[in-house]
C-alpha cells in the first residue's frame, strides 16, 4: 500500500452557527457543518426566558440533516432542550454524552419538568424518556465514529463529567469546549488540554478579559461575608444551582464551619432534594474528581466521603423551616427566577441584618443580576414591588475560563480560528479585541444567534493506492482505476479487479448489441474503407471459426474490429445488416455511438462532391492551416515541411503537423495544444490509440507527442 497526496484548487468551507448562546450566555447550542455533514454541539435552554422563547432557534436548520449531537454537561442551559429536540423534530442521528452527565441530566430534567409542569410544556416525563433511550455515552478520550464524523472527549473541568469534544471530518479537526475551567478547585481536576492542535475552536468568552481572584483569596471573602452576616442575627441566603458549583460551596462551608466552634449552633440548610440524591452519583464517579478528594475518600469501606457534611442539613420542606434565628441556606435557582430561593428572597430581603451571596454567573435579565446593582427596591413574583435593605455580596466561584486562562488556552494548542460563543455582546467584542492583538494571525468570530461564520479551508487528500495498482505508484507515474470514498472521507484508488477483495463491492460488466440494418448490399471492404475514414485503427478479423464464435458470429459472418474494442459483425444477404458489440464503458461508448453515426452515412448520400484530396494530407494541412488561422493571427503554413509558424503573445510557435509542438513558454504550448487537438479530432481519422485524447483512460502509451522547450510533458 502506498499513499499518494490528491492535489486541486477546491476550497471547502466550515459552517459554524449559533441557534443560541450566540452574544448572549445561555440556550447553547451550536451546529458545525463539512462536507455536508452537520454536527450539534450542546442543546439547552435560556434560563432568563420560558416556554418556546427560552428554546435555541431550530427554525433555522433542518434536524433532519443533524448527523450528531454532542452534550458537555448537565446544566439546563447546555442539555434543557434535549428531549424536545429528539421529540419535537425531525432529527434521527446520534447523540452522546458522558456516563456521569446522562445520570445528573435524567435527576435535572426530572427536577426541571415538576417545577415547570403546565406552565412551559417544553419537557414531559414521556419525552424525557424518549430521550434517555436515545442517549449513548462516552468515557474521556473514547474514539469513535459515527457516519463519517470522528469523535472524543476531553475533561472540561467545569462540573462532574463535563466535556470538550474534538470533531474530526475530512481531516479537518473542531474543537468545542462547552463551558471549562483549567484551574482545580476542590474537588474537580481542570480542564485537559488536547494533544493535536483543531483547526477550529470554538470556546466560551462568559467572563470576557475579566481575570478571577486567586481560589484562596475568593474562599476568605466568602467566608467572612457568611460569618458577618449570621453573626450580626441575620440569615444568609446562597442561590445555587443544585448542582455543579454547590458541591464546591458545600465544601468549603462545612470546613470552615469545622474550624470555627462559634458558629456550630447556627445551622446550615441545603433546600435541595436533587442535590442529596445526586450525591450518590458523585460517589460512584470519585475516579474522575481531583487527588485530593480521592486521597480522602475510602472507596472500598466507604468511609470519610467527602459528601457526607458534618454541618450540613438537608431542608426537605420550606413550609416546616424554623426560621427563628440566623441560618445559612443554599438554595436553588442559582439566578432567584423562582422556586425555593426566590421564596426566601422575598421574605428576607426587607431585614437589613440579612444577606444574599452571588457565587456565580448570572444572565443578564434574571433578579439575581439586578440586585447585584443594588436597587432600592425589588418586584415579588406578584408583582408587588419590596424594598431591598439585606446586605448583597458577589464572589466568582463559577467554573468558567477568564481571560487568563482563555488566551493561554488559545497560546498552547495553537489555532488559527477561534469562533466565540457563550457569553455576551459586550464581554465576546473585548475578548475577541484582546485575542487578535496577542495574536496577530488569528481569526476570531463573534457571531450573533443564527449568524453563520464560513471558515475557508484547503484540506490535505490523501489517497491510498492498494491492490495491483502498487506496482505502477512510482513518482510522477500516471494511475488509473477506481477511486473509492467511504463515509469517513478515506480516498482508495485500486483496479476494479480488486473491488470484490479489498472492498464489499462487487463487479459487474454491462455488455451491449446495436443492430443497424444497412437495406442494402456492402461488402466488407466496402464497411472498412468507409470506416476508416473516420478511425484510423480498423482491422478485420480473420476467417478462423475460434475468433468469429467468441464475439458471438456464426461461421458466415465477417468481423471487424474498431479501436480494438467495438467488434462489427456483418451478416450479408441481398443486404448487409451490421450487428455492434462492445462492452460498456465511457470510452467504448463514445466510440460504438460513433461508429453507429459513421455507418449510417452510407446510407445517406453525400450532398457535396468530395475534393479529390479529400483523404490526403495536404487537404489535411489546408484544412487545418484555415483552423488554426481562426485561432491565431499569422499563421504560415511551409506545405513541404508539414510545419505551421506564428507568434503568440510574443512568443514563438512552431507545429510540425499534426501534433509536435515547439515553444519557450509552458502556459502558450498548453494553450496552442488544446485547439491543435480539437483541430485533428475533426480533420484526420480518430487514431487506435486514444491515451492522448484526455478523456481520464490511458488506452495505450501515446504515439502522439506535444513538445517544448518550457518543458511540456508527453501527453
Amino acid at each position: 500500500m502506498q499513499n499518494i497526496e490528491v492535489t486541486g484548487d477546491s476550497w471547502d468551507k466550515v459552517e459554524v452557527v449559533p441557534l443560541g448562546s450566540g452574544n448572549e450566555v445561555g440556550r447553547s447550542c451550536v451546529v458545525c457543518k463539512f462536507k455536508g455533514k452537520q454536527v450539534m454541539f450542546d442543546c439547552g435552554v435560556h434560563p432568563a426566558n420560558s416556554g418556546v422563547d427560552s428554546l435555541p432557534f431550530f427554525d433555522n436548520i433542518n434536524a433532519e440533516e443533524i448527523d450528531l449531537v454532542l452534550i458537555t454537561h448537565f446544566h439546563l442551559d447546555h442539555c434543557g432542550a434535549v428531549p424536545y429536540f429528539l421529540q419535537e423534530t425531525g432529527f434521527k442521528g446520534k447523540i452522546v454524552m458522558t456516563h456521569p452527565t446522562k445520570k445528573i441530566f435524567r435527576m435535572v430534567m426530572q427536577d426541571f419538568i415538576r417545577v415547570t409542569s403546565g406552565v412551559h410544556d417544553v419537557c414531559t416525563e414521556a419525552w424525557l424518556e424518549n430521550a434517555l433511550d436515545r442517549i449513548v455515552t462516552f468515557d474521556y478520550h473514547q474514539e469513535s465514529s459515527h457516519n463519517g464524523i470522528k469523535f472524543h472527549s476531553y475533561n472540561a473541568g467545569h462540573v462532574l463529567g463535563a466535556a470538550m469534544w474534538m470533531i474530526e471530518i475530512c481531516g479537518v479537526r473542531i474543537l468545542y469546549t462547552g463551558d471549562f475551567s483549567r484551574q482545580p478547585d476542590r474537588h474537580l481536576m481542570g480542564a485537559e488540554t488536547p494533544v493535536v492542535a483543531p483547526d477550529v475552536l470554538i470556546v466560551e468568552s462568559t467572563y470576557g478579559i475579566q481575570v478571577h481572584e486567586p481560589r484562596e483569596d475568593r474562599e476568605k471573602k466568602f467566608t467572612k461575608w457568611v460569618s458577618d452576616i449570621v453573626m450580626r442575627g441575620g440569615r444568609c441566603l446562597l442561590p445555587v444551582f443544585a448542582l455543579g458549583r454547590s458541591q464546591e460551596l458545600l465544601l468549603i462551608l462545612d470546613e470552615y464551619w469545622s474550624e470555627h466552634k462559634e458558629l456550630q449552633s447556627i445551622p446550615i440548610y441545603y433546600a435541595s432534594s436533587l442535590a442529596k440524591r445526586c450525591n450518590t452519583v458523585f460517589e460512584s464517579y470519585i475516579s474522575l474528581m481531583n487527588d485530593r478528594i480521592q486521597k480522602q475518600y475510602d472507596v472500598l469501606k466507604h468511609k470519610n466521603n467527602p459528601f457526607v457534611f458534618k454541618h450540613i442539613s438537608l431542608l426537605k420542606d420550606i413550609k416546616n423551616f424554623d426560621d427563628s434565628g440566623p441560618s445559612v441556606v443554599l438554595a436553588s435557582p442559582g439566578m432567584l427566577q423562582s422556586g425555593v430561593s426566590r421564596q426566601l428572597f422575598e421574605r428576607w430581603c426587607t431585614d437589613e441584618k440579612n444577606g444574599v451571596v452571588i457565587a456565580g454567573y448570572c444572565v443578564a435579565g434574571t433578579l439575581a443580576r439586578q440586585i447585584q446593582s443594588n436597587p432600592s427596591e425589588v418586584q415579588r413574583e406578584d408583582g408587588k414591588v419590596l424594598p431591598l435593605r439585606c446586605s448583597v455580596h458577589t464572589v466568582s466561584f463559577s467554573a468558567h475560563s477568564d481571560f487568563q486562562q482563555t488566551r493561554e488556552f488559545v497560546e498552547t494548542i495553537g489555532t488559527k480560528h477561534v469562533v466565540l460563543v457563550h457569553g455576551d455582546s459586550m464581554n465576546m467584542s473585548r475578548l475577541r479585541n484582546r485575542l487578535v492583538k496577542d495574536f496577530p494571525y488569528l481569526s476570531c468570530h463573534t457571531p450573533a444567534n443564527t449568524q453563520v461564520i464560513k471558515i475557508p479551508f484547503h484540506p490535505q487528500r490523501i489517497c491510498k493506492v492498494i491492490g495491483n495498482n502498487t506496482s505502477n505508484a512510482a513518482p510522477g507515474s500516471r494511475l488509473k482505476g477506481l477511486m473509492v470514498v467511504s463515509k469517513d472521507f478515506q480516498h482508495t484508488l485500486l483496479e476494479p479487479n480488486d473491488l470484490p477483495t479489498y472492498t464489499e463491492l462487487t463487479v459487474s460488466e454491462i455488455h451491449q448489441a446495436v443492430y443497424v440494418p444497412l437495406l442494402k448490399y456492402f461488402s466488407a471492404h466496402d464497411v472498412e474503407e468507409h470506416l476508416s475514414k473516420y478511425f484510423a485503427g480498423v482491422t478485420m478479423l480473420g476467417e478462423d471459426p475460434e475468433i468469429t464464435q467468441s464475439v458471438g458470429a456464426e461461421d458466415n459472418e465477417i468481423v471487424l474490429v474498431v479501436a480494438k474494442c467495438v467488434h462489427i459483425i456483418l451478416h450479408q444477404s441481398d443486404t448487409t445488416t451490421v450487428c455492434i458489440k462492445w462492452r460498456s464503458s465511457r470510452f467504448t461508448d463514445i466510440v460504438a455511438d460513433s461508429t453507429c453515426v459513421s455507418l449510417l452515412c452510407l446510407l445517406k448520400p453525400s450532398t457535396q462532391e468530395m475534393p479529390q484530396d479529400a483523404s490526403d494530407d495536404v487537404f489535411r494541412l489546408r484544412c487545418m492551416h484555415k483552423m488554426l488561422s481562426q485561432h491565431f493571427i499569422g499563421v504560415h503554413l511551409h506545405l513541404g515541411e508539414r510545419r505551421f509558424t506564428f507568434d503568440v503573445e510574443g512568443e514563438s510557435v512552431t507545429i510540425i503537423a499534426p501534433f509536435t509542438i515547439d515553444c519557450d513558454s509552458p502556459e502558450i504550448a498548453a494553450k496552442v495544444l488544446a485547439v491543435t487537438q480539437r483541430i485533428f479530432l475533426s480533420v484526420w481519422p480518430i487514431p487506435e490509440d486514444f491515451g492522448w485524447c484526455g478523456c481520464g483512460e490511458d488506452h495505450q502509451p501515446s504515439k502522439i507527442r506535444a513538445v517544448s522547450a518550457g518543458g511540456l510533458h508527453q501527453h
